[in-house]
Protein backbone atom coordinates (compact mmCIF):
# COMPACT_ATOMS: atom_id res chain seq x y z
CA UNK A 1 0.00 0.00 0.00
CA UNK A 2 1.55 3.55 -0.97
CA UNK A 3 1.21 6.19 1.76
CA UNK A 4 2.01 9.87 1.28
CA UNK A 5 4.97 10.99 3.75
CA UNK A 6 3.85 14.50 4.61
CA UNK A 7 6.21 17.37 5.57
CA UNK A 8 5.95 19.93 8.03
CA UNK A 9 8.33 22.96 9.22
CA UNK A 10 7.32 23.81 12.98
CA UNK A 11 8.57 26.77 14.49
CA UNK A 12 7.37 30.19 16.50
CA UNK A 13 6.71 33.61 16.07
CA UNK A 14 9.55 34.75 18.39
CA UNK A 15 13.20 34.13 18.59
CA UNK A 16 13.38 30.98 20.35
CA UNK A 17 11.19 27.89 19.76
CA UNK A 18 12.28 24.44 21.27
CA UNK A 19 16.00 24.60 21.18
CA UNK A 20 16.62 27.51 24.23
CA UNK A 21 19.35 29.39 23.41
CA UNK A 22 20.60 29.09 19.97
CA UNK A 23 19.29 32.95 19.03
CA UNK A 24 22.76 33.02 20.62
CA UNK A 25 24.57 31.18 17.53
CA UNK A 26 26.45 33.39 15.42
CA UNK A 27 24.59 32.45 12.55
CA UNK A 28 21.08 32.55 13.80
CA UNK A 29 20.60 35.98 12.17
CA UNK A 30 16.90 34.82 11.36
CA UNK A 31 16.15 34.50 15.19
CA UNK A 32 17.22 36.96 16.17
CA UNK A 33 15.38 39.57 14.04
CA UNK A 34 12.38 37.08 14.09
CA UNK A 35 9.79 40.25 13.60
CA UNK A 36 10.94 40.98 10.30
CA UNK A 37 8.62 39.92 7.49
CA UNK A 38 10.61 39.08 5.09
CA UNK A 39 12.59 36.10 6.75
CA UNK A 40 9.43 34.41 6.96
CA UNK A 41 8.00 35.22 3.41
CA UNK A 42 11.31 33.85 2.05
CA UNK A 43 10.62 30.39 4.87
CA UNK A 44 7.30 29.62 3.72
CA UNK A 45 8.41 30.29 -0.17
CA UNK A 46 11.03 28.32 0.24
CA UNK A 47 9.30 25.24 2.03
CA UNK A 48 6.63 25.42 -1.05
CA UNK A 49 9.06 25.35 -3.50
CA UNK A 50 10.18 22.42 -1.84
CA UNK A 51 6.87 20.76 -1.59
CA UNK A 52 6.30 20.29 2.23
CA UNK A 53 3.09 20.36 3.05
CA UNK A 54 2.66 22.83 6.01
CA UNK A 55 3.88 25.08 7.54
CA UNK A 56 3.14 25.16 11.27
CA UNK A 57 3.45 28.42 14.04
CA UNK A 58 3.31 27.05 17.50
CA UNK A 59 2.07 29.47 20.31
CA UNK A 60 1.37 30.35 23.72
CA UNK A 61 -0.05 33.72 25.82
CA UNK A 62 1.71 33.93 28.80
CA UNK A 63 5.53 34.18 29.65
CA UNK A 64 6.84 31.11 31.64
CA UNK A 65 6.92 31.39 35.12
CA UNK A 66 7.72 28.74 37.20
CA UNK A 67 11.64 28.92 37.40
CA UNK A 68 12.68 31.46 39.89
CA UNK A 69 8.86 31.97 40.33
CA UNK A 70 8.34 34.66 38.13
CA UNK A 71 8.78 35.17 34.20
CA UNK A 72 12.01 36.92 34.40
CA UNK A 73 14.50 34.40 33.50
CA UNK A 74 12.23 33.46 30.67
CA UNK A 75 12.53 37.13 29.71
CA UNK A 76 15.80 37.46 30.10
CA UNK A 77 17.12 34.19 28.13
CA UNK A 78 14.43 34.14 25.45
CA UNK A 79 12.17 31.61 26.50
CA UNK A 80 9.79 32.11 23.29
CA UNK A 81 9.11 35.79 24.82
CA UNK A 82 8.65 37.91 23.64
CA UNK A 83 6.22 36.15 20.93
CA UNK A 84 4.17 37.67 18.39
CA UNK A 85 0.68 36.68 16.71
CA UNK A 86 0.92 33.78 14.27
CA UNK A 87 -2.49 34.38 13.12
CA UNK A 88 -1.61 37.87 11.74
CA UNK A 89 1.96 36.47 10.29
CA UNK A 90 -0.49 33.76 8.50
CA UNK A 91 -2.63 36.30 7.08
CA UNK A 92 0.06 37.94 5.35
CA UNK A 93 1.78 34.67 4.18
CA UNK A 94 -1.37 33.14 2.90
CA UNK A 95 -1.75 35.73 -0.37
CA UNK A 96 2.34 34.96 -0.89
CA UNK A 97 2.13 31.04 -1.00
CA UNK A 98 -0.46 28.39 -3.36
CA UNK A 99 -0.31 24.88 -1.80
CA UNK A 100 1.23 25.61 1.42
CA UNK A 101 -0.44 24.14 4.09
CA UNK A 102 -0.92 27.15 7.29
CA UNK A 103 -1.57 25.93 10.73
CA UNK A 104 -1.60 27.55 13.95
CA UNK A 105 -1.84 26.54 17.79
CA UNK A 106 -4.33 28.62 19.40
CA UNK A 107 -5.67 27.61 23.45
CA UNK A 108 -9.15 27.54 23.99
CA UNK A 109 -8.78 29.88 26.56
CA UNK A 110 -7.36 32.60 24.07
CA UNK A 111 -10.44 34.15 23.30
CA UNK A 112 -14.31 33.62 22.84
CA UNK A 113 -15.27 30.72 19.99
CA UNK A 114 -17.78 32.88 18.29
CA UNK A 115 -14.89 35.84 17.08
CA UNK A 116 -12.72 32.65 16.96
CA UNK A 117 -14.26 31.09 14.51
CA UNK A 118 -15.12 33.97 12.36
CA UNK A 119 -10.76 34.57 12.32
CA UNK A 120 -10.01 31.22 11.49
CA UNK A 121 -13.07 31.00 9.07
CA UNK A 122 -12.00 34.21 7.07
CA UNK A 123 -8.19 33.18 6.65
CA UNK A 124 -9.28 29.74 6.05
CA UNK A 125 -11.47 31.26 2.62
CA UNK A 126 -8.69 34.32 1.85
CA UNK A 127 -6.29 30.89 1.95
CA UNK A 128 -8.30 28.87 -0.19
CA UNK A 129 -9.16 26.35 2.50
CA UNK A 130 -5.38 25.42 3.53
CA UNK A 131 -5.43 26.43 7.71
CA UNK A 132 -5.33 24.24 10.31
CA UNK A 133 -5.77 24.62 13.89
CA UNK A 134 -3.65 23.00 17.03
CA UNK A 135 -5.97 22.82 19.65
CA UNK A 136 -4.10 22.83 23.28
CA UNK A 137 -5.61 23.74 26.84
CA UNK A 138 -2.24 25.70 28.52
CA UNK A 139 -0.46 24.59 30.84
CA UNK A 140 1.40 28.35 31.70
CA UNK A 141 -0.04 29.84 34.74
CA UNK A 142 0.81 33.49 33.19
CA UNK A 143 -1.10 33.04 29.88
CA UNK A 144 -4.20 31.92 32.53
CA UNK A 145 -4.18 35.16 34.65
CA UNK A 146 -3.75 37.19 30.80
CA UNK A 147 -7.18 36.04 30.48
CA UNK A 148 -9.04 36.78 33.82
CA UNK A 149 -8.12 33.27 35.56
CA UNK A 150 -6.09 33.34 38.74
CA UNK A 151 -4.95 30.18 38.02
CA UNK A 152 -5.47 27.40 35.15
CA UNK A 153 -8.51 24.80 36.02
CA UNK A 154 -7.38 21.50 36.72
CA UNK A 155 -6.07 19.01 33.96
CA UNK A 156 -9.44 16.99 33.35
CA UNK A 157 -11.58 20.07 33.75
CA UNK A 158 -9.77 21.71 30.85
CA UNK A 159 -10.56 18.86 28.81
CA UNK A 160 -13.79 19.24 29.47
CA UNK A 161 -13.75 23.24 28.86
CA UNK A 162 -12.21 22.54 25.41
CA UNK A 163 -14.79 19.75 24.23
CA UNK A 164 -17.08 22.87 25.03
CA UNK A 165 -15.61 24.90 23.38
CA UNK A 166 -14.68 22.72 20.09
CA UNK A 167 -18.25 21.91 20.10
CA UNK A 168 -19.42 25.64 19.73
CA UNK A 169 -16.82 26.35 16.66
CA UNK A 170 -17.83 23.03 14.85
CA UNK A 171 -21.38 24.36 15.46
CA UNK A 172 -21.07 27.42 13.42
CA UNK A 173 -18.52 26.38 11.25
CA UNK A 174 -20.87 22.98 9.93
CA UNK A 175 -24.19 23.97 11.07
CA UNK A 176 -24.88 27.27 10.67
CA UNK A 177 -24.87 27.68 6.88
CA UNK A 178 -26.48 25.40 4.16
CA UNK A 179 -23.64 25.26 1.48
CA UNK A 180 -25.36 27.35 -1.43
CA UNK A 181 -27.04 29.83 1.17
CA UNK A 182 -24.72 32.52 -0.14
CA UNK A 183 -26.82 33.25 -4.15
CA UNK A 184 -25.30 37.19 -4.86
CA UNK A 185 -27.98 37.47 -7.22
CA UNK A 186 -28.28 41.04 -8.07
CA UNK A 187 -31.68 40.27 -10.20
CA UNK A 188 -33.20 38.62 -7.15
CA UNK A 189 -31.81 41.62 -5.03
CA UNK A 190 -30.69 38.16 -3.03
CA UNK A 191 -27.28 38.16 -1.17
CA UNK A 192 -28.10 35.31 1.17
CA UNK A 193 -30.62 33.35 1.32
CA UNK A 194 -31.96 33.61 4.54
CA UNK A 195 -33.39 29.82 4.84
CA UNK A 196 -30.23 28.51 4.23
CA UNK A 197 -28.51 30.07 7.41
CA UNK A 198 -29.67 29.17 10.73
CA UNK A 199 -28.55 30.15 14.70
CA UNK A 200 -26.96 27.36 16.49
CA UNK A 201 -28.61 28.26 19.94
CA UNK A 202 -25.64 27.09 21.64
CA UNK A 203 -26.02 27.01 25.43
CA UNK A 204 -23.51 25.05 28.24
CA UNK A 205 -21.35 25.42 31.49
CA UNK A 206 -19.60 28.24 29.78
CA UNK A 207 -20.33 29.53 26.41
CA UNK A 208 -23.99 30.98 25.39
CA UNK A 209 -23.75 31.56 21.56
CA UNK A 210 -26.86 32.14 19.65
CA UNK A 211 -25.27 32.41 15.91
CA UNK A 212 -25.34 32.22 13.45
CA UNK A 213 -22.02 32.33 12.28
CA UNK A 214 -21.11 35.56 10.22
CA UNK A 215 -18.67 33.54 7.31
CA UNK A 216 -20.05 31.53 4.50
CA UNK A 217 -18.74 27.89 3.90
CA UNK A 218 -15.44 28.30 3.47
CA UNK A 219 -13.65 25.80 0.84
CA UNK A 220 -13.28 23.07 4.07
CA UNK A 221 -15.73 24.23 6.15
CA UNK A 222 -14.02 23.23 9.33
CA UNK A 223 -10.13 23.66 9.31
CA UNK A 224 -7.80 20.50 9.72
CA UNK A 225 -7.89 19.78 13.75
CA UNK A 226 -5.17 18.41 15.71
CA UNK A 227 -5.91 18.24 19.54
CA UNK A 228 -2.46 18.12 21.38
CA UNK A 229 -1.98 16.41 24.72
CA UNK A 230 -0.81 18.53 27.90
CA UNK A 231 1.04 17.68 30.73
CA UNK A 232 -0.98 16.83 33.89
CA UNK A 233 -0.27 20.11 35.31
CA UNK A 234 -3.09 21.67 37.65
Amino acid sequence: MNRRFLLSAVTMFNGSHAVHGMWRHPQAVRQRAFERFDHWLELARTLERGRFDLLFLADVIGAYDVYGGDWTAAARHGVQFPSNDPLVLLSALAPATEHLGLGMTSSVFYQQPFPFARQMSTLDELSAGRLAWNIVTSVIRNGAQNVGLERLPAHDDRYRWAEEYADVVYKLWENSWDDHALRRDPVDGVFTDPGGIREIKHVSEHYRVRGPHLVAPTPQRTPLLRWTPMSRVG
